[in-house]
């Protein structure tokens, strides 16, 4: 093999383990991608459980001709800064009565579509931004009884969102290292083909010149 067919064998093997990287690559983005996915979703979908079972009792309570009022004894949480969670009663216009939580001096009520999907579907499960941008899970039920109504529990969403930075903090760290890892790998393995080759080349070469001198 001269030096021509050397470099060209080189060349198509280099390019080959390109190609085989820049599978790695994808197969990393597709596999990191689908991860932060799955882990957001499952964080986001568990934010919704506390909410869940409080806007169901009190919904079966309210339903009993409990006054929304006579819930509600302590002083309302600051709905900007508290990540506790909070319960807003709305009467069936989608007006707010009762609450444990205020923002500005006033109870916070979501936008009148929510209230028609709920009152269609009985229920709603949602992220709730205000005009302010503070992000909640939100669970809103619609009661009978006496006096219907509306039951929404909610909570901050901002340390979930916290969790859900870390969590892609963590995929890219993995992604990164898949391509530094595959990276050294792939040119060990170049390397040692190319090591493999140099020696089959001598002995070529002496062959040669032992049939020249015959």
């Amino acid at each position: 093999m001269n030096t021509r067919e050397e470099g060209r064998t080189k060349s198509q093997h280099y390019f080959f383990l390109v190609k085989i990287w820049v599978l790695v690559i994808f197969l990393s983005t597709v596999f990191c991608g689908l991860a932060f996915v799955i882990g957001q979703q499952i964080l986001r979908m568990g934010a919704n459980d506390p909410q869940i079972q409080i806007a169901e009792d009190l919904s079966v309570i309210l339903s009993d001709g409990t006054d929304p009022t006579a819930l509600f004894s302590s002083e309302p949480s600051d709905f900007s800064k508290s990540i506790a969670p909070f319960v807003i009663i709305f009467d069936t216009d989608g007006k707010a009565v009762a609450g444990s939580t205020m923002l500005n001096g006033e109870l916070p009520t979501p936008s009148s579509e929510i209230f028609d999907y709920t009152k269609s579907h009985g229920a709603d499960r949602f992220t709730w931004q205000t005009d302010s941008g503070i992000r909640t899970a939100a669970v809103l039920l619609s009661y009978g009884g006496d006096k219907p109504g509306y039951v929404l529990a909610g909570r901050s969403l901002r340390e979930v969102e916290k969790r859900e930075q870390e969590i892609l903090m963590l995929a890219g760290i993995v992604w990164f290292g898949s391509l530094i890892v595959s990276a050294v790998l792939l040119l060990l393995l170049f390397n040692k083909k190319g090591t493999h080759k140099r020696p089959l080349l001598l002995e070529e070469k002496h062959t040669v010149s032992d049939e020249t001198e015959v």
